[in-house]
């Protein structure tokens, strides 16, 4: 499903990348060429997690319920289906200011 916009003569091929980032490291990433979506960030939250919990030190944070998302003001972060599974699996969402793209970590990575 490759994305393509004209733009003149000119063709682009749109690609997206997600990422989740601790302490300035990434752990998890996923690169894909569809509009994401609600649901495909959902899964890449949900991927994400269980991929995580391999590490011993994580699945403690998990378990306990102490996993915070820090994220942009998307749609697709906070539509009210996403919300639902965030409390489902007792994760906590911290959005960032609107507009203040220099507080969000993720931009000096």
């Amino acid at each position: 499903n490759k994305i393509t916009h004209a733009m003149g003569n000119e063709r682009i091929n749109r690609t997206t990348l997600l990422y989740m980032i601790c302490s300035n490291k990434m752990y998890y990433w996923r690169m894909t060429s569809e509009i994401v979506n609600a649901e495909i960030f959902w899964n890449f939250i949900f991927e994400a997690l269980e991929y995580l919990s391999k590490n011993s030190k994580i699945q403690k944070f998990i378990d306990s319920g102490k996993v915070y998302l820090f994220m942009d003001n998307a749609r697709i972060h906070y539509k009210r289906e996403t919300r639902l599974k965030y409390l489902d699996l007792k994760i906590k969402v911290v959005y960032n200011v609107a507009y203040c793209c220099h507080l969000n970590p993720v931009e000096y990575c």
